[in-house]
């Protein structure tokens, strides 16, 4: 389950990631909800449950505790914070880059 989860997660992170420059967030509300329905109907075919018996186990937001290998307990879920938008600003390594066409605004 820890797996699948991450899996997902992942995939809105990549999403996320590209596109994080732009305005649209209902956009990335549409497509968190799409993952959410597509990860709830993978893991109730996995453990042939049903949703709302998933939901009652899980929780809301698929919470998955684990133990690693070295014996320390941690969670893992499918919910993510509110998206955040700076379209001038850009990460490269350690250096922010700013937009030259918009440096004089």
């Amino acid at each position: 389950m820890k797996d699948i989860i991450l899996r997902y997660r992942s995939i809105y992170h990549g999403y996320n990631n590209y596109y994080s420059f732009v305005d649209n967030k209902k956009m990335f509300s549409k497509i968190y909800w799409i993952l959410r329905i597509s990860l709830r109907k993978t893991l109730s075919r996995k453990f042939n449950a049903s949703k709302h018996k998933l939901i009652k186990k899980y929780g809301q937001f698929l919470n998955c505790n684990y133990q690693t290998s070295q014996g320390v307990n941690k969670s893992v879920n499918f919910q993510f914070p509110l998206l955040t938008r700076d379209p001038m600003a850009f990460k490269i390594g350690n250096k922010d880059f700013k937009d030259p066409l918009n440096a004089g605004l």
